[in-house]
């Protein structure tokens, strides 16, 4: 069970906190305090409008999302700069979960939809990187992958044809269909209109004494941030709806 999970159980269990983890104390304020709060945690109301327009269809779906983070006691809680998010149905379903089933890692793959990780850089309030995990897409990719893993002596032809009949749309072969599926438009309120410069797909990690699968691929490019900066990204997606699981800021460019 990861630390988030672990988390989200304490909160419930010791105060039983609804919803977001952090609404009580960014909404349940005393009213002539709350414009105090209203230019504070921008970067939390960034993940939420980003992951939005990364996946449209999970809005509507009247799920909660949760908010782990951690910061200094003694320092003032006005920026966060690390956080965790958690997407998924209402709370309500961990009240009435069995403590047993509550713990097991098989619950959480069921009541999680999305699982997400945020850097923000504090000089310019903008994303250094985001790593996202779609719940539904797990089982899937861990079944290929281990279907590669165990056959070490396929050809990058046989990976690809095993990848195509698992239903990856997104093989190495399918640059041009997934370079259509890079998703521009919708991280251009964040980073900019990005410019693709380079794509690959990345097949198999060789090393000694076994060489590990990653099929996934990496599209690196450029983009203007508001404030003028030129800011390198690299952008890697999954094979099989070419989804985006990580956004990252090149190490220079910080």
């Amino acid at each position: 069970m990861t630390l988030l999970q672990q988390l989200r159980i304490l909160a419930t269990a010791r105060y039983g906190i609804c919803g977001v983890a952090l609404a009580a104390m960014l909404f349940a304020v005393p009213a002539f305090s709350q414009h105090t709060f209203s230019n504070q945690f921008t970067e939390l109301r960034v993940a939420q409008r980003f992951l939005r327009m990364l996946y449209p269809e999970l809005k509507d779906e009247k799920y909660i999302m949760t908010i782990i983070a951690s910061s200094p006691f003694d320092s003032d809680l006005s920026f966060l700069s690390t956080f965790g998010v958690s997407v998924g149905p209402t709370e309500r379903m961990l009240r009435s979960t069995p403590d047993a089933e509550l713990k097991s890692n098989r619950y959480w793959e069921k009541s999680e939809v999305l699982r997400a990780s945020f850097q923000f850089r504090k000089s310019s309030e903008s994303i250094d990187n985001v790593y996202i995990e779609f719940i539904p897409l797990n089982a899937k990719s861990k079944l290929l992958l281990d279907q590669v893993n165990s056959h070490q002596k396929w050809s990058d032809q046989q990976v690809a044809a095993s990848m195509k009949k698992a239903g990856a749309k997104f093989g190495p072969n399918d640059r041009d269909a997934l370079l259509k599926k890079v998703p521009t438009e919708a991280l251009e309120p964040f980073i900019g209109q990005f410019r693709i410069e380079s794509s690959e797909f990345h097949l198999r990690h060789e090393q000694s004494p076994r060489s590990l699968a990653e099929l996934y691929w990496e599209v690196d490019g450029e983009s203007e941030l508001q404030s003028g900066q030129k800011a390198h990204w690299t952008l890697i997606l999954e094979p099989f709806t070419a989804r985006l699981t990580s956004l990252t800021r090149y190490p220079n460019d910080r």
